[in-house]
């Protein structure tokens, strides 16, 4: 059980860490133009593919490895406990969110910006890039209610 805590542990580290290069790199290409904000997008894209998306797969299986050995260890008390269903849901919704949300639309994004050579990007560009903002923003919420309440509750 110390490997698959620590793969949970290391997948939060690549998933959050991921997240957080991912968005300094996209609030610095507000202000970069042409082929600087293009290769800032194809670099958050990377991001997603390499180090987010399979933080957050490796954070939710393991995830769910570890709550099938809480319940076969601990019973129902400590699983019906409620910062252990808050924690469990909200990392459930939010690595879901990552995977099936924010990895498509920043990967999706990252192939428009290497398309757009003039450095022009297409008008779809800004509505891809509300949308990953505000799954990024919701993410972060549930990954914070997550660490909360697992380790203050």
């Amino acid at each position: 059980m110390l490997l698959i805590r620590f793969v949970h542990f290391l997948g939060m580290a690549l998933w959050i860490g991921g997240m957080v290069a991912a968005m300094v790199l996209s609030v610095s290409a507000r202000s970069a133009t042409g082929a600087e904000r293009n290769a800032a997008f194809r670099w958050a894209g990377r991001l997603y593919s390499l180090v987010v998306g399979p933080g957050a797969l490796l954070t939710v299986v393991t995830g769910l490895v570890l709550t099938m050995s809480l319940a076969q260890r601990a019973g129902s008390q400590v699983m019906a406990q409620p910062s252990i269903w808050v924690m469990q849901v909200a990392g459930l919704v939010a690595g879901v969110l990552v995977l099936f949300v924010a990895l498509p639309t920043s990967t999706h994004m990252a192939r428009m910006a290497d398309a757009a050579a003039d450095g022009e990007l297409p008008p779809a560009f800004g509505g891809m890039r509300r949308r990953l903002s505000m799954v990024v923003h919701v993410v972060a919420v549930l990954v914070v209610l997550s660490l909360f309440f697992v380790v203050v509750m």
